[in-house]
């Protein structure tokens, strides 16, 4: 399904109920350098129709449907501004409820406002899960008050991760090693051990009671995609 919310790419359409902008309002100082949302442009997507996809000359083929779903596929966040806050709250009203599970893995918890925003979201559909996304520029400090204020009403739909082997600075990599510490899981997706089916949808809060850390939510290390 191809809607004015969705940006179309490189793909001469896409067919998805993807919601995509062509900005993140919540950029840490390692996603403005390191942005790797514009290289997986028009490569993947997490949608109920899925169809055969020509990939760096090789042709892939996604079945469907999936009754799953991931806005910002390609890149974005939950907006801040308030024209894109109100089309994307009209995406969710609309799609959220046909998905047995909706996957939001957002830095919007970093900014004033977003975790109140995020938690408006999961009160109105019990079917999100969140993953408060981390990098080496961000505060660990921070994080951890927000998995405070999260872990108590929604400990389990939510997670944490973060890009492991990237080009950190040294105390970028003191901040990640330092949420590493508390115990994390490896993406056999991104790091090409497995799939989604590996780990058993781990982002997707399923199959969770053997992967929690320290603070009692799971930690997800993804590869950085170079």
């Amino acid at each position: 399904m191809l809607t004015d919310d969705i940006v179309v790419t490189r793909n001469e359409a896409v067919s998805a109920d993807t919601f995509n902008v062509d900005r993140c309002d919540y950029q840490s100082l390692w996603c403005k350098r390191y942005c790797y949302g514009r290289k997986l442009t028009g490569r993947a997507y997490v949608a109920r129709q899925w169809r055969s996809d020509f990939v760096d000359g090789k042709i892939v083929q996604h079945c469907g449907p999936s009754p799953r779903l991931r806005p910002f596929t390609v890149i974005g966040d939950v907006p801040k501004r308030r024209g894109d806050r109100q089309r994307f709250e009209r995406f969710v009203r609309k799609l959220f409820p046909r998905y047995e599970k909706v996957w939001l893995p957002t830095r919007s918890w970093s900014d004033d406002g977003g975790l109140e925003y995020l938690a408006d979201i999961m009160d109105e559909h019990e079917n999100v899960a969140v993953t408060l996304s981390f990098d080496g520029s961000m505060s660990v400090k921070t994080l951890m008050t927000a998995t405070d204020r999260f872990r108590t009403r929604y400990g389990d739909r939510t997670s944490l991760a973060t890009v492991t082997e990237a080009p950190y600075t040294d105390a970028e990599r003191e901040n990640v090693d330092a949420l590493l510490a508390l115990g994390y899981t490896h993406c056999p997706k991104t790091h090409g051990a497995g799939s989604c089916h590996t780990c058993g949808r781990l982002c997707w809060a399923e199959h969770r009671a053997t992967r929690l850390s320290a603070i009692g939510l799971p930690i997800i290390g993804f590869k950085y995609h170079r």
